[in-house]
């Protein structure tokens, strides 16, 4: 299955704004609901040893890893709120607020209450 402490130790070298920028709270979440989930897919297996190897080049200071993490991260996300149904906290909060800031969290925070009663959210 999906490492968590490995993934987690990867990812512990980097301060805490740098962790932050690189969304990598939501990825550890991600590996979480993967493992308690149960679901194995080779591909985003593929997606998170891609991952970690970039994380290891970013924190040697090479910058250009950055890129292909986050083009790697996105294309990851995608494929999992499409193939599982899976979707990040704030999701929904942050497509609604275009809407409206005071209707749009409002919508927001009702779709993400729904996807975590049925346990979509990671």
């Amino acid at each position: 299955m999906y490492n968590k402490e490995e993934f987690k130790n990867t990812i512990a070298v980097f301060e805490e704004k740098k962790a932050k920028k690189l969304n990598l709270p939501v990825l550890l979440r991600l590996v979480g609901k993967l493992d308690e989930e149960g679901l194995k897919d080779e591909e985003i297996l593929s997606a998170f040893s891609e991952m970690q190897v970039c994380l290891k080049d970013i924190h040697k200071g090479d910058n250009f890893q950055t890129k292909i993490f986050k083009n790697t991260q996105r294309q990851l996300m995608s494929q999992v709120s499409k193939k599982y149904n899976l979707v990040a906290k704030v999701t929904y909060m942050g497509m609604c607020i275009g809407i409206g800031l005071a209707i749009g969290a409002a919508i927001g925070a009702a779709m993400e209450k729904k996807a975590d009663e049925e346990g979509r959210l990671y």
